[in-house]
């Protein structure tokens, strides 16, 4: 397969704080417009030194996401199936940032549509302030949800699925937010699906990923576990 690739438009890159962290934010690679057909747009951040991130750190944290930045593009090229003359686009872009107990957590947002169908996912990634190393969903849960870990969790490499007794502790621990309505709708769902997990705002979040965008269960589930 094939692609050209634009040039970044002059102007295009852009840097900002946010929580206290210096991010410069360009395109990575771009073969048309954003959200455009048969087209690719990633969009990639670096971070700078800044009064919470040290130099190193940065530099570490930066190395690892040009990794993900190029598995995002390796997907994107293979998303287009030659032999089908389906419709075909791939958008990845930054989604939030947040720093908290020594963890700085990154989420990022893809939409995309491979072979004609429909495939949406948030990224989530994880890295310690102090070295810029990254934690593993495993080390994630831990270091915050140690009860959820020993429930039984299945890990296979950023992604996690849920045992049916991990499942049945999260709703003994969640009950109003895993209601009878959401299990009924999403159980099977959140069981198999492969999950993220981050930080927000003191909350420990997970994530399954879903092929359509106005799926019931394609959403952030905040959780308890204690």
């Amino acid at each position: 397969m094939f692609l050209t690739l634009a040039a970044t438009p002059h102007g295009s890159a852009k840097e900002y704080l946010q929580g206290g962290l210096r991010i410069k934010e360009t395109i990575y690679r771009q073969t048309g417009p954003k959200k455009g057909v048969n087209s690719m747009y990633l969009k990639k951040i670096e971070l700078k030194q800044s009064r919470i991130l040290g130099q190193k750190p940065a530099m570490r944290i930066n190395k690892e996401l040009e990794k993900m930045y190029a598995s995002f593009y390796e997907e994107a090229r293979n998303c287009r199936d030659p032999q089908i003359p389906n419709p075909w686009g791939f958008d990845a872009e930054f989604g939030r940032i947040n720093v908290e107990n020594n963890t700085l957590s990154l989420t990022f947002k893809i939409s995309a549509i491979c072979s004609g169908q429909p495939y949406f996912a948030r990224f989530a990634r994880n890295f310690s302030v102090s070295s810029g190393a990254p934690i593993s969903p495993r080390q994630m849960l831990k270091k915050y949800a140690p009860d959820l870990l020993s429930a039984g969790i299945n890990f296979r490499h950023q992604f996690f699925s849920l045992s049916e007794d991990a499942l049945e502790y999260l709703i003994e621990k969640n009950e109003k937010l895993f209601n009878p309505e959401l299990i009924n709708s999403c159980g099977y769902h959140l069981h198999t699906a492969g999950h993220q997990v981050w930080l927000r705002n003191g909350e420990l979040l997970i994530m399954p990923t879903f092929s359509q965008r106005s799926s019931f269960c394609f959403r952030e589930y905040p959780i308890q576990t204690k």
